[in-house]
């Protein structure tokens, strides 16, 4: 892996299907840093619309795993439920998948037609 920041949201999903416990703040970590990849050096307010624009997902589908992930990441370890846990990864999973489609395209935004808007 060439590309130390897709390497480490790589690792961070895995680790999130590994260890449940930390699943919600890896994969807030995982959604940060594809949004950086998509749109480097692009303030994130700025940054999430190209983001979600070029996945086809909506805002409400991204706020789910990185609200969930907010305290968690910022040191406050809350209890997460199962169910909840469970969706965060699911989403942090197509997400990815949708980024590594988006690569795969030559880094073209994905087309609606064949991926449609993944809504919140």
């Amino acid at each position: 892996m060439s590309e130390r920041a897709l390497f480490m949201a790589l690792n961070d999903l895995i680790q999130a299907g590994s260890v449940p416990h930390m699943a919600p703040a890896n994969c807030g970590r995982v959604v940060d840093g594809l949004r950086k990849l998509i749109a480097p050096g692009v303030e994130p307010k700025k940054g999430w619309p190209v983001f979600q624009a070029t996945l086809q997902v909506d805002e409400p589908y991204i706020r789910f795993i990185s609200e969930h992930s907010k305290d968690p990441r910022h040191g406050e370890h809350i209890r997460i439920d199962g169910p909840t846990t469970t969706e965060i990864v699911k989403r942090t999973w197509i997400v990815m998948n949708r980024f590594l489609e988006f690569r795969k395209r030559g880094s073209q935004p994905l087309p609606v037609a064949e991926f449609p808007l993944l809504h919140g």
